[in-house]
């Protein structure tokens, strides 16, 4: 989504729902951007705060403010991507949710009516709604940018993620064995194994090294061999899922069950990916450093910890996905964190 690739004949869609938000024109532009990206219901703006500036011919503190206005008010929802360690944040709007519940209950309805209509006819009434449907449809814009822009994003940030995966990859099998011996293609059929099992990195890298474990333990003459031959083997990994696997609570138990967040204290329903009070993600609580740098940002006041947020923010805008792969970038990259963290007296990790 490089801004300076906008095509002149592109335009945003701005709903008349939009203009009743009391909102100024900029944030009404931030909005449209947004909903355009996420209106199918399932997907994500991933796009830069540049990509926003020139949308809202707004600078990059009035873009931060406008998402963050936004955000309080409820009318679009930030997520936090996880990319090789890194926190990437995307957003789709609350209404493009509900909307698209919405639409497929109604051709749901649509559906079913027009299966048996009666006499052998379809209805001039179910005739017309389809047809309103389709034309609200986001493809009914040629020069839509949820279509030209969408499109591209979406496949630049999945090769991104993808290329991010395969890195991790080759860097768990050069912890484990000291080199990297295989080929991007058998990188990408491990990977395709993982997201089959749903395997997370976190999985990936027990299994790498559950299976490194077994193809040391035989101590054959070629190990990239036998442990090219055992990782795909399916009773190898049905084995590891076997011994990892923990047998589910009882339902009446489990729903009285508490896990007490290590950051603030909180005391959070089983089951949940974040703690309700302040948003820290369950998944890093067995890393020391990162429960550490959490306690220390919920600590700071509500003025710096909203400076804090809005620094990190540029700092992430100005990456470039597609540059995770170069190590000398993963490192500037780092050293561009690092340097807000310690500004705000956070600890920094090596």
């Amino acid at each position: 989504m490089n801004a300076d690739n906008i095509p002149d004949s592109n335009y945003i869609h701005i709903e008349r729902w939009m203009y009743k938000l009391d909102l100024n024109l900029s944030e009404i532009a931030i909005l449209a951007c947004i909903h355009g990206f996420c209106q199918d219901g399932e997907s994500f703006f991933k796009g830069s705060v540049e990509y926003l500036q020139v949308w809202s011919n707004s600078g990059r503190s009035t873009v931060f403010s406008a998402l963050k206005k936004l955000v309080e008010r409820k009318l679009i929802v930030k997520k936090i991507l996880s990319v090789n360690g890194k926190l990437y944040p995307v957003y789709y709007t609350v209404r493009s949710r509900r909307s698209y519940q919405e639409n497929a209950e109604r051709n749901k309805k649509i559906k079913s009516s027009s299966v048996s209509p009666k006499n052998g006819l379809e209805s001039e009434t179910q005739t017309e709604i389809v047809q309103k449907l389709d034309e609200s449809s986001p493809e009914s814009g040629p020069n839509n940018i949820a279509l030209h822009d969408l499109k591209n994003a979406a496949g630049e940030e999945a090769d991104s993620l993808l290329a991010a995966r395969l890195n991790f990859i080759s860097q768990k099998l050069q912890k484990t064995f000291g080199c990297d011996p295989y080929s991007k293609k058998f990188r990408q059929k491990l990977n395709l194994l993982f997201e089959s099992k749903g395997f997370d990195d976190g999985r990936a890298g027990e299994f790498i090294q559950f299976v490194a474990d077994k193809t040391r333990a035989k101590n054959p003459e070629s190990i990239p061999a036998l442990f090219r031959s055992l990782v795909f083997a399916e009773d190898v990994v049905a084995d590891f899922i076997m011994r990892t696997y923990e047998p589910k609570k009882d339902e009446n138990q489990e729903s009285n069950s508490y896990v007490e967040c290590p950051c603030c204290g909180e005391k959070n329903k089983l089951k949940v990916f974040n703690c309700k009070k302040c948003d820290f993600t369950f998944a890093d609580k067995a890393d020391s450093l990162k429960v550490l740098q959490a306690k220390q940002i919920y600590e700071l006041s509500p003025e710096k910890k909203s400076q804090f947020e809005s620094e990190v923010n540029e700092v992430i805008s100005s990456f470039d996905f597609r540059k995770l792969m170069n190590p000398a970038e993963r490192i500037r990259q780092k050293d561009m964190f690092d340097r807000v963290y310690k500004k705000y007296g956070i600890v920094v990790g090596k």
